[in-house]
C-alpha cells in the first residue's frame, strides 16, 4: 500500500490509525508540552489530519438549493440529489475524522489535565481544544522570562581568553 492510500483508509478504519500512530505521549505540563506538541503535530502530519488538528481543514459545504420549479423527476433534481448524498458522505467522514482526532488528543492528557477537554468534547472540537493548549503550556510568564534572562546574564564563560567572567561582565 502507498501512504496515499493508508491515508483513505485511515479515514475509515480506527484500526488503522493505531498501526501507523504509536500511542500519544502523556501531557502533564508546561515542561513537556513542546516535546508532546511536536509528537502530537509529527503523528498528524503522517496520517494527514494537522489541517484537521490546527483548524484549517473545514467541514463541507452543501450543494446550492434545488431552484424552485424544478420538476423532481428532471436531470437537474436527480444531479442535485446526487450531490446532496456526496455531501452527506463527506460530512459523515468528516465528523469521524473529529472525533478520532479529538479522541487521541484526549487520550494525550494527563488525567490531571483532562478536565481542560471539557468544554470541547461536545462538539469534538479537536482544533479548538489544542489552540487553548498552545496558549496555555507554550505560554510564556513573566517568571519564565525573568528566569531565563538570570540564567544567561550569569552564566560563565569557560575559555582561556575569559576565565570567570559571566556574559553579564563580558
Amino acid at each position: 500500500l502507498h501512504l496515499e492510500s493508508l491515508h483513505l483508509f485511515a479515514v475509515m478504519d480506527p484500526k488503522v490509525i493505531g498501526s501507523l500512530v504509536k500511542p500519544p505521549p502523556q501531557l502533564r505540563g508546561k515542561d513537556d508540552y513542546p516535546t508532546w506538541s511536536d509528537t502530537i503535530r509529527t503523528d498528524m502530519t503522517l496520517i494527514d489530519l494537522l489541517d484537521l488538528l490546527e483548524g484549517r481543514e473545514e467541514s463541507p459545504v452543501p450543494p446550492s438549493p434545488l431552484e424552485e420549479g424544478v420538476r423532481s423527476n428532471s436531470q437537474q433534481a436527480q444531479r442535485h440529489a446526487g450531490e446532496m448524498r456526496a455531501y452527506q458522505e463527506e460530512v459523515v467522514k468528516y465528523r469521524k475524522k473529529k472525533a478520532q482526532l479529538f479522541a487521541y488528543l484526549y487520550k494525550g492528557l494527563h488525567p490531571s489535565i483532562q478536565y481542560q477537554a471539557a468544554k470541547f468534547k461536545e462538539e469534538q472540537d479537536a482544533a479548538g481544544l489544542w489552540k487553548q493548549l498552545k496558549e496555555q503550556y507554550s505560554a510564556r510568564t513573566v517568571a519564565d522570562i525573568v528566569s531565563l534572562y538570570r540564567g544567561v546574564t550569569t552564566m560563565r564563560f569557560r575559555d582561556a581568553d575569559h576565565p570567570a567572567e559571566t556574559v553579564a561582565e563580558y
